[in-house]
């Protein structure tokens, strides 16, 4: 029972949510292929029957048919075509096993893409708040690995215990049918099968436990050696990353082991379980006195049902430890849906920009830390350019995300127009902001597509760029690279100098066309002269500008300065 509530039923609703039209074909597949096994098994009798007895189906009108076309008669002619018979059946299966597979695999896999989408667009939808406490490696595996992992450790594992355990039941059947006392030797398969699994299922759920804790610290620490290269590097700390990473490493490999030496373990455990099976039918056989023909065909029946029904076993009770390692991938999930689902939802307000952005006696804190902003009062009407200077810490980045929407304050208003800030106009008022972090991230792709934003160049408007990387003096920059705006930058655009990236960053700012835009620490990995350079370039700008930065000397090129300090602003 705790199988079917904790892995089974979400399983089944998880699935059936993502794709219910395409879920119920699939049911009737399974049981098509489950239909189709135990045929395979069953044409065990008409072969038996036409070695044993031939004159049995002699009188068949489509047999008849069928042997005319043969050159030779009798006997033989009815055994050639019986086993021409089960052949194409065979093959029709195969064909048929071919489609099916590859259904409940496009299947899975389909489900696993609609669910990391989802938990893309979870994150991409929480509160700063939320992302703020996250780590990234726990946040890649929810992305990659869970769906993954559910749709062939669970989904398809589910579909294989489904098929093989009703080919079991029907293989039981069968051989009922024929001779009840057979039951007992069927039972000597499946006995030991429900043993084993019993006795080893809690040591997989534990060894699924630990891989979930381990490996988002596997990925976080070889992310953050990447990071970190020049800083390993210069403080010759190799071998203490190689060692905590080999660490974690070794502590999963071994758990691999573990659970592949169980698995390995299975197998041979049942292959000779079914050997011992045979020899007690055969010691059963003997002291029963059966006849020869008897023998012969309780012991083909037994053989025939038994290449398939080990099998089944073996496949159950992989599909088992597939299941049980990775029950935590149906609980996160789980989790992660629902939690997605439950979040509040708002009716989004339109709201528009015309005149000015208000403070009004804005205080701010974060969680279980002491407060940061006091009290804050500023006015900035449209198309004006505001710089705010402070001491690093002193909470100027925090007035950008309070701006943005990301954060709210705890006491105070942030007014749009005399329009406050609240969640209802949240993502209508980031449609007019541009935002410019201190360390902005670039995608390996072309230039083109990073001051886009896009994930391809189609589209995009070039001429419009052109003039923009013109203005921003990065035309002799761009005509040193191989492919100009179409050069590929690489991964998180570490190819080029911290001063390009800002640009770019700003580019991609200035292209997006909106009416504000908010600028934070722009200029920190730019020299003096190109500093005040770009901050003219930007001051002429027709939008409204918020600088945050610590270079007081910049306050020239701005209708208003003011100064965060203790958790207030006061006018420079």
């Amino acid at each position: 029972m705790r199988f079917f509530k904790n892995i089974v039923l979400p399983s089944l609703q998880l699935a059936w949510h993502q794709s219910q039209t395409r879920g119920t074909w699939l049911v009737v597949l399974l049981f098509l292929q489950t239909l189709l096994d135990l045929l395979s098994v069953a044409s065990i009798f008409p072969l038996a029957i036409a070695i044993v007895q031939p004159e049995f189906f002699s009188e068949l009108p489509w047999l008849k048919k069928l042997i005319s076309i043969f050159p030779f008669s009798g006997d033989a002619s009815v055994k050639v075509a019986i086993i021409l018979v089960v052949s194409l059946f065979f093959v029709v299966k195969h064909i048929t096993g071919v489609y099916i597979t590859r259904y409940r695999t496009t299947f899975a896999f389909g489900i696993a893409t609609k669910i990391s989408k989802q938990l893309i667009e979870k994150n991409l939808h929480q509160s700063y708040s939320s992302y703020y406490q996250q780590r990234a490696s726990g946040e890649l595996i929810n992305v990659v690995h869970l769906p993954a992992a559910f749709a062939q450790n669970i989904i398809l594992a589910l579909t294989t215990v489904l098929i093989e355990t009703l080919v079991l039941i029907g293989i039981t059947v069968m051989i009922l049918t024929y001779n009840a006392h057979a039951f007992f030797f069927l039972g000597v398969l499946s006995l030991p099968a429900i043993l084993y699994y019993r006795a080893i299922r809690q040591k997989l759920s534990s060894i699924g436990s630990i891989q979930q804790e381990y490996y988002p610290r596997l990925i976080e620490r070889v992310l953050s050696a990447f990071d970190s290269f020049l800083e390993i590097s210069i403080y010759q700390k190799t071998e203490t990353v190689v060692h905590e990473t080999d660490t974690l490493t070794e502590r999963l490999n071994k758990l691999q082991v573990e659970q592949a030496t169980h698995y390995s373990n299975s197998l041979r455990f049942f292959e000779t379980t079914a050997a011992l099976g045979l020899c007690v039918l055969v010691i059963y056989l003997v002291l029963n006195n059966a006849s020869t023909e008897e023998a012969v065909f309780l012991i083909g029946i037994y053989s025939a049902a038994g290449v398939r029904a080990v099998p089944s076993i073996n496949r159950i009770i992989a599909a088992l430890f597939q299941i049980k390692t990775n029950e935590y991938v149906v609980t996160d999930i789980s989790t992660r849906l629902n939690a997605t689902a439950n979040d509040k939802k708002y009716e989004e307000v339109e709201i528009s920009f015309l005149q000015t952005i208000e403070l009004k006696n804005v205080s701010f804190a974060y969680e279980k830390r002491p407060a940061l902003l006091n009290q804050l009062n500023f006015s900035i009407a449209k198309g004006s350019k505001l710089l705010i200077t402070g001491k690093s810490g002193s909470g100027k980045s925090t007035i950008l995300l309070l701006l943005m929407g990301f954060l709210r304050p705890q006491s105070g208003v942030i007014a749009i127009d005399g329009q406050p800030l609240d969640a209802a106009v949240i993502m209508s008022w980031q449609k007019n902001l541009s935002y410019v972090p201190q360390n902005p991230v670039l995608v390996n792709g072309s230039i083109l597509m990073n001051i886009a934003f896009e994930n391809s160049e189609t589209g995009v408007d070039e001429k419009k760029i052109e003039k923009l990387v013109e203005s921003l003096g990065m035309e002799s920059w761009l005509q040193q690279l191989p492919d100009g705006l179409h050069t590929t930058l690489g991964e998180r655009g570490l190819q080029i100098s911290g001063g390009q990236r800002q640009r770019l960053a700003i580019a991609r700012a200035l292209y997006m066309n909106r009416d504000v835009i908010l600028l934070d620490e722009i200029t920190s990995n730019l020299d003096e002269q190109a500093s005040h350079e770009l901050i003219r370039l930007i001051s002429q700008l027709p939008q409204t500008v918020i600088l945050i930065t610590h270079d007081e000397t910049l306050r020239s090129y701005f209708d208003h300065s003011l100064l965060l300090e203790e958790g207030k602003l006061r006018s420079l």
